[in-house]
């Protein structure tokens, strides 16, 4: 029952308050995402000092407009930009709209707002946030969306409950309208408003939503994924075949564990000096260097037991390095990993090639299987005379020999006088300069190697390369930090400054236990890129410039919430943005395994139950297994006994909550009516919220045997009260006061006579 009237500005004023915050702060985060992703400052402050603006407004029971004239003259303005950014810009097009969507968004913050534009700012701020999920796939945005979802959600309520009850007052104040109370309205939502109600169905429609998004993505076709850059530049680790130094779209790169390949070794395993060969597992070499980019010069390639091949003699193959390899055919499809340098591969799946650099080139079949098995024969170092006289003869015939022509590996006159700056005392008098021995080489590429280690800093948050700037010299020069790529490329090219016959090799590092260690597991994560420099015992020594993971992570706080943020986009990128069909299969096969285990180990529980069951019945044995499900049986009841009875508190509470609520929320004037409902409600009369006070009273009379007149009296009070609007005398209420109080000792007499 309604227990206040509201004038017609009050209704409008906290109608328009009810739907404003939400409003305001949805409109903030459509505007404030899009602005994120494209980076633009200034949209993001114009619509945040807008927003704030009107939410000071609402607060202060006020509204912010300005003439429709200069509302109006806002919209061509922004029309103008636009064109303007379209005809001079070189943001992409949907930036642009994006920036339009922002403008007009202000303007309409500012005009005398109708329903029609409250529907009108609901669609831009939702434009909004699908121009930014075209912008970014960064993981705030996932967070951001199940906000903005269940903020829509509860603001399209509000919206649609002022609508009706703006026309149920329009439509009272027309029938009840009077000399004295033309502008009074009688509205029991002003105050009695649902908003817990409002919540819990905004709560229930965005879980809906998302559970519906979830299983249509899932289920949806698409291609299979690469380790390519996002539009936020975001990218995940992995094995690239092209090395490009400040590639504009990669600012970050996010560590993945995904397996990419399985290695067993068998075999003689290199010692000494030579331990670290098994540290790396070679995919691909590049040896041309110019503007930031590396590419290689392709020789001929052998396969393997081709007749213009080579053949190594069987006892050399027989003291060989065996690897056998598992790798799944996403991690490089074209490429087959091998620790160097390799001599025989063998594959059932397809043919494979071996060039005079030592790379495995790979042809799959028709029917590509999405895991490549094959063995490769090896020879690490030291190489015997045989093994490095059959290796020049295959340099020799794959027309591509160790040391390049100075020109085809970029070295800028800068790099060159810092890598003699670097190795002053061990270069010898450039007049008395002449071959050098491959000790020499060596040192001079481990001093260059410790000198990166030590100066220059390793990251995967990475800077912009200018566009007329070498990556190396930027390196080198002014950003001084990079990932493994940069440590490598910079070794290489001064190595190759100095003369030193140098390639860059990528492929993965290996992190053994122990020396001894012939098994190993690896991730996209161990994707690396080292230098490998030539000497004349016939093979190419790998130099890691890269340094070495901190001994010490930070702790605290924030750095527990650094990397907690790191772990989850990581996970973002990894299961969402790079979700293909593998992951699918691998999702569904991991499903339907875990349901048949699930059911056979039901099954197996149910039979050996109901042995134990037989045994207990036939020969009164009782193992363990009976006693473990009579205390499961139990535990199961009493915890369901406790939900129940949980429930039957809580709702006894509840009610006790809405009368304590309903007591608080009535006006002295009709306290008393309030007292008697609460004395007949233990008594089942007056529970049905469709009765009205007349009625309660009727029922109190032939239930409980009350005299009517009293009954009678104290309802006539309250419609006079209520409806009427007419003031009471202290003596009116005082008397019925004390009418309650004995229509309450007659019902304690007839309770305990």
């Amino acid at each position: 029952m309604p227990l206040r009237s509201y004038s017609e500005a009050e209704i409008v004023l906290k109608a328009r308050r009810r739907l404003e915050r939400p409003l305001m702060l949805l409109i903030w985060l459509g505007l404030a995402s899009f602005s994120l992703a494209d980076g633009s400052v200034f949209y993001l402050l114009a619509g945040t000092a807008a927003v704030a603006v009107n939410l000071a407004a609402v607060h202060r029971a006020q509204e912010v407009y300005v003439s429709r004239f200069f509302v109006n003259a806002g919209v061509l303005t922004s029309t103008g930009i636009l064109v303007l950014e379209v005809l001079t810009s070189r943001a992409e097009l949907l930036a642009q709209l994006g920036h339009y969507l922002i403008l007009i968004q202000i303007c309409k913050l500012f005009e005398r707002k109708t329903n029609r534009d409250y529907v009108q700012m609901l669609v831009l701020t939702m434009l909004l946030m699908v121009a930014c999920s075209l912008l970014t796939m960064a993981f705030w945005l996932a967070m951001v969306v199940a906000v903005h979802l269940t903020l829509t959600a509860y603001t399209v309520m509000v919206f649609t409950l002022k609508r009706r009850l703006d026309q149920a007052a329009v439509a009272r104040l027309v029938v009840e309208a009077g000399p004295l109370d033309a502008h009074r309205v009688a509205w029991n939502a002003v105050r009695d408003w649902p908003g817990q109600f409002l919540v819990r169905r905004s709560v229930g429609a965005t879980i809906f939503m998302l559970a519906v998004g979830i299983a249509m993505f899932l289920v949806a076709p698409r291609e299979a994924h690469t380790h390519s850059a996002a539009s936020d530049g975001a990218a995940l680790s992995g094995y690239s075949q092209s090395v490009h130094l400040g590639d504009p779209t990669v600012r970050r790169i996010y560590l993945s564990n995904r397996v990419v390949l399985s290695l067993q070794l068998t075999g003689p395993l290199p010692s000494g000096p030579y331990t670290r060969q098994v540290q790396y597992l070679r995919g691909q070499v590049f040896n041309l260097y110019a503007r930031s980019r590396w590419s290689r010069r392709a020789g001929r390639m052998f396969s393997s037991g081709h007749e213009s091949a080579p053949a190594p003699d069987t006892r050399l193959l027989d003291n060989a390095l065996v690897l056998n390899v598992s790798q799944v055919a996403s991690a490089s499809p074209t490429l087959l990993f091998s620790i160097a340098p390799p001599v025989e591969v063998t594959t059932t799946q397809g043919q494979a090639q071996i060039d005079g650099d030592g790379e495995i080139r790979f042809s799959p079949p028709m029917q590509f299987d999405p895991v490549i098995r094959y063995t490769v024969r090896a020879w690490p170092m030291p190489l015997s005379s045989p093994q490095v006289d059959y290796l020049r003869r295959m340099r020799e015939r794959s027309g591509n020999p160790p040391q390049m022509p100075h020109g085809l590996i970029y070295a800028g006159q800068a790099v060159e006088q810092l890598a003699r700056q670097w190795c002053r005392d061990l270069l010898p008098d450039e007049r008395e300069e002449g071959p050098r021995s491959d000790e020499l080489n060596l040192r001079l590429a481990t001093r260059l190697a410790q000198r990166l280690r030590d100066e220059y800093e390793y990251t995967l948050e990475l800077d912009e390369v200018p566009g007329d700037r070498d990556g190396v010299e930027h390196f080198l020069f002014h950003s001084r930090r990079g990932h493994c790529e940069y440590f490598a490329s910079a070794l290489t090219v001064m190595c190759h400054s100095l003369h030193i016959p140098a390639r860059l090799a990528t492929g993965f590092r290996l992190e053994p236990a122990s020396p001894a260690q012939r098994s190993f597991t690896v991730r996209d994560r161990d994707a690396h890129a080292w230098t490998e420099v030539f000497t004349q015992g016939g093979d190419w020594v790998p130099f890691d410039a890269t340094p070495p993971a901190p001994a010490a992570r930070q702790t605290g706080l924030f750095a527990w919430a650094r990397d907690t943020w790191s772990s989850m986009g990581f996970w973002w990128y990894e299961n969402v943005i790079s979700y293909d069909n593998r992951l699918r299969q691998s999702l569904a096969r991991h499903v339907v395994r875990s349901i048949q285990r699930t059911w056979a180990a039901a099954g197996s529980l149910i039979r050996d139950a109901g042995e134990s069951f037989s045994r207990l019945l036939a020969y009164g044995q009782v193992d363990a297994l009976m006693v473990r499900l009579a205390i499961a049986v139990a535990a199961i009841g009493l915890v369901l006994e406790a939900v129940v009875l949980a429930r039957l508190v809580r709702r006894s509470m509840r009610e006790r909550t809405r009368a304590q609520e309903a007591s608080r929320r009535a006006p002295p004037q009709v306290r008393f009516l309030v007292r008697l409902l609460e004395l007949l409600a233990p008594h089942g009369v007056g529970d049905r919220p469709a009765q009205t006070a007349r009625h309660v009273a009727a029922e109190a009379a032939r239930k409980l045997d009350l005299p009517r007149a009293p009954l009678d009296d104290l309802v006539d009070l309250y419609y006079r009260l209520r409806w009427g609007r007419q003031p009471a005398a202290a003596d009116e209420l005082a008397a019925a006061e004390r009418t309650v109080d004995e229509l309450a000792e007659k019902l304690r007499q007839r309770k305990n006579p």
